[in-house]
């Protein structure tokens, strides 16, 4: 299920219900479906689309107990591209993305028995070498040092994930992404001009994200979770917590928030 994403709207246009031409269907065959949508919906469509298919199985029956053992489930893939774009271009990281969804879908360790969960990856293109995704993350997101930037794909939970081995708490799961994208979203919590620096020294390596963390609590900013530490343990490479996060910060609203007027 690979996903195109234009131009970008305005908190405001949501709010006044301004949402015509905000989703643009591109091709709908069998499972694969290809769309375009404005930017900062982008995850919030893939979200809604898990959770609705998640309700169905290939029974057809519907109650809780089928749903949870045979529920349909989704992965997608996100590319983010302004409109001069090579469309084609777009089309082949969404692809890639959803490839890269569906690997980690798979994985023993990712799934409930017999079934995967929903799982989604995206790329913010910002040159025509966005092509060869593989490629150009090696190169563009490891640091000279080795540390991983990318943490994607992530996991969606849906209500009937109630035993899923990766949980809500996972930092991988995309309700965790979702928090720390509203938390460096807030000024309160962090000034934007200090979340788009950490965003920034991040490529410079563990090393220089650590003493820019320093510098931040010298005057009292916090990480999400209270903690001052910037990476994870991987299997390959320690991988950055925030930089998914941080690198959403203008491509991503809630929609739950604007539906309840926050």
């Amino acid at each position: 299920m690979p996903f195109f994403h234009e131009k970008a709207g305005t908190r405001k246009e949501y709010q006044n219900k301004k949402t015509d031409g905000f989703v643009l269907k591109i091709l709908v065959a069998g499972d694969d479906i290809t769309y375009v949508c404005n930017g900062k919906i982008a995850l919030a469509t893939v979200e809604y689309y898990c959770s609705e298919i998640a309700k169905y199985t290939m029974t057809g029956d519907t109650d809780e107990e089928s749903v949870r053992d045979y529920g349909f489930s989704v992965c997608a893939g996100v590319a983010y591209i302004g409109s001069h774009f090579p469309f084609h271009v777009g089309y082949d990281v969404a692809e890639a993305c959803c490839e890269n969804a569906k690997e980690s879908a798979k994985l023993p360790e990712n799934k409930s028995g017999e079934r995967i969960g929903n799982w989604v990856d995206f790329q913010i293109c910002k040159n025509i070498q966005a092509r060869n995704l593989e490629t150009m993350r090696e190169r563009e997101y490891l640091t000279d040092h080795g540390e991983q930037l990318l943490a994607r794909p992530y996991f969606v939970r849906v209500d009937s994930d109630e035993n899923w081995p990766v949980k809500r708490t996972d930092f991988r799961a995309f309700d965790i992404l979702k928090r720390n994208i509203r938390y460096f979203q807030n000024a309160k919590n962090i000034p934007r001009s200090f979340a788009k620096n950490l965003r920034n020294v991040y490529p410079q390596g563990k090393d220089k994200a650590d003493m820019f963390m320093a510098f931040l609590e010298s005057r009292n900013w916090e990480m999400p979770d209270k903690t001052d530490e910037l990476f994870l343990p991987g299997n390959e490479a320690v991988i950055a917590k925030y930089y998914d996060a941080l690198e959403l910060l203008d491509y991503y609203i809630d929609l739950d928030e604007i539906r309840g007027g926050e």
